[in-house]
């Protein structure tokens, strides 16, 4: 299924992610990038739990209206949604937690690596570990970290989450009424020279071949710009 909006809420969730890296790119020192991680978790997550409310709120509604093509009932299930869309915040504060902690966990990871020193996700960088000093190296290093093209992979990537995860819950809403309709999905890539080799062999495999590997869906790798493509099927055979 195509979002015609899937590109401009790839770049809410990239403008989002760099409002925290924004401010971290002017950091001189290892040390001083040690200090801010302490609250870019919080950050992350308030930048981006709204995003994906509205992401997820747009995609499902988008669904259930796909699926009134073939039955103009389904616009009860649009109707209760709109009423109640604690389903989409729902979704959206647990993928906004979700990235924040993995995005924060791994910084702090290549923070250390950078100074050579071993670290269990989640513990503080050892202060000391390394001179810090600002080089060519470690300016290489921090626009790598907080540059635009981190960000520009987290947008592509947490924003195709987020459409499987949203259409998964549509479908689900289907399923649980009493509707003689059911959602079908097909795994739909990009279908260009970029498709990767993970990515290719399951273009156009339905649903019981694609769910055993990638159970909601893409993405299946960072910068995944798959899809699920739905076909609405009578009866529930």
């Amino acid at each position: 299924m195509d979002y015609p909006q899937s590109e401009a809420w790839e770049r809410q969730v990239e403008a989002q992610v760099m409002k925290v890296f924004g401010p971290l790119q002017s950091a001189r020192t290892v040390d001083e990038i040690d200090r801010r991680l302490a609250n870019m978790q919080g950050d992350l997550e308030q930048a981006l739990d709204e995003a994906f409310d509205r992401i997820y709120e747009q995609a499902i509604i988008f669904v259930l209206l796909f699926m009134m093509q073939e039955d103009p009932g389904y616009q009860q299930f649009v109707d209760e949604f709109r009423r109640d869309p604690r389903l989409a915040s729902d979704l959206g504060t647990q993928q906004a937690k979700r990235i924040a902690a993995e995005v924060t966990d791994s910084t702090r990871r290549r923070v250390v690596e950078f100074r050579g020193r071993p670290v269990r996700p989640g513990s503080p960088v050892p202060d000391g570990a390394a001179p810090s000093t600002p080089s060519p190296e470690f300016d290489e290093f921090r626009n790598n970290l907080f540059g635009r093209g981190r960000a520009e992979a987290i947008g592509i990537t947490e924003t195709t989450e987020a459409i499987s995860q949203a259409e998964t819950q549509a479908a689900a809403i289907v399923t649980n009424s009493t509707s003689p309709h059911a959602l079908h999905g097909t795994w739909i890539t990009a279908d260009d020279e970029k498709v990767c080799p993970i990515c290719w062999p399951l273009h156009e495999q339905p649903q019981e071949v694609y769910s055993l590997t990638f159970r909601n869906g893409p993405p299946a790798h960072p910068r995944c710009r798959c899809r699920i493509r739905w076909a609405v099927r009578s009866g529930r055979g």
